[in-house]
């Protein structure tokens, strides 16, 4: 038995070596090949396999969805698709080219896409084909799915969605998504062709691959990366208003000011506005007054709870908040703008020593709306405090 896994694991071994010996290295030259080498991939033709593979989703990303069985293959990606594949029926051709599709994602239905960047890797070659690993970066347009099925019905013998309702832009939100997909490309006279680009870990039943429920291939990805420059303006201006709310809240609010507050709060929206800006005063020229950075509708009681206020029982005043910690929630999306926010700030107790203060830590979700200067919160919710002391 010993000698039969150590046969197997020699298998494995020898196989594995064969795939990845057909990816060269990013040398411009190669070792000289015997008659039972693999084909290799020089930096040449490395890159010009890389960029029929880029070429190729960026012209398959403008292709509508398409969920039905015997999808062909689109026209607007023929011509980068090898003869071998261009040659087989619908069916089968869909099997190896596969189209972008309806996703469901965390309740919302993606319906459009648009291509932002392909990281293309070769992992290996089979006979005449090299086979790369490919990183789509996404963004894709979905609606809530609620909204999504009342405007589309599946054909149950096609598997294709057909419109049968309607919705309107509103309704739609933008999020980030990364597909990966394994691609199988070959060189036809002087240029390299797409032969196979099927989602990565395909489910071999066309019916449950096709579903829109079957997500493995796709992966949400954080709507905002710092390290990109607009993304990094926005991040500047949405956290400096979150911190600048809070810190005027703070000078805003007391024991006394919130205990006159709460008939205010349980009025209306206007009501409860207006109380705050007669208690606190913008000094600076350009600060705005917490109703203005302020976004409240029917069920601001909700989002804006008073008992996420900063004030909480037997606390008399809050003050120096300090130590912000705001990071982008995994949820965030073009609409739906959220935070996790953290920040330290000093509690004086109602009962307790006057001038006497404790560390406290708050942890709240924020929620954003509008874009630059018409950034307005639309919801804060205290998750945690708790006296650091203690």
């Amino acid at each position: 038995m010993q000698g039969y896994k150590r046969f197997c694991s020699i298998i494995i071994a020898i196989s594995l070596i064969a795939l990845l010996a057909g990816c060269g290295s990013n040398s411009s030259t190669s070792t000289p090949k015997t008659a039972a080498a693999v084909n290799t991939l020089n930096k040449a033709e490395n890159t010009a396999a890389v960029k029929i593979i880029n070429d190729y989703f960026k012209k398959l990303y403008t292709v509508q969805p398409d969920n039905s069985i015997n999808a062909g293959i689109p026209s607007e990606i023929q011509d980068m698709v090898s003869k071998e594949t261009l040659d087989l029926s619908g069916g089968s051709a869909g099997l190896l080219i596969n189209k972008p599709r309806f996703v469901d994602i965390n309740g919302m239905t993606a319906v459009n896409y648009e291509m932002s960047d392909v990281q293309a890797s070769c992992v290996g070659s089979r006979s005449d084909k090299f086979v790369f690993f490919a990183e789509v970066t996404l963004k894709a347009k979905c609606l809530p799915d609620g909204v999504f099925d009342s405007a589309y019905k599946v054909n149950n013998a096609t598997g294709a969605y057909e419109v049968t309702g309607s919705y309107s832009s509103s309704q739609m939100d933008t999020i980030k998504l990364k597909a990966d997909y394994d691609v199988e490309v070959k060189k036809e006279g002087n240029a390299y062709k797409i032969v196979s680009a099927r989602e990565a870990g395909q489910i071999q039943d066309d019916k449950a691959r096709l579903s829109k429920y079957n997500n493995n291939f796709v992966d949400r990805l954080q709507y905002l990366d710092a390290a990109n420059k607009t993304d990094n303006g926005v991040l500047t201006k949405e956290t400096a208003v979150i911190t600048q709310f809070f810190t005027d809240l703070a000078q805003a609010l007391d024991k006394d000011k919130m205990d006159l507050l709460y008939p205010k709060w349980q009025s209306d929206s206007a009501s409860f506005v207006n109380f705050l800006d007669s208690v606190y005063k913008p000094s600076g020229k350009n600060e705005k007054k917490l109703s203005d950075m302020m976004a409240l509708y029917g069920d601001y009681k909700t989002k804006f709870d008073y008992a996420s206020l900063l004030i909480q029982l037997n606390m008399e005043k809050v003050s120096n908040l300090s130590k912000f910690e705001i990071t982008v929630h995994p949820a965030y999306s073009e609409k739906n703008k959220i935070y996790f926010v953290k920040f330290d700030a000093d509690v004086e107790k109602v009962n307790g020593i006057i001038g006497d203060k404790s560390k406290y830590k708050y942890d709240y979700t924020v929620s954003l709306s509008g874009e630059g200067d018409n950034l307005k919160i639309t919801g804060i919710g205290l998750n945690e405090f708790y006296n650091e002391d203690m």
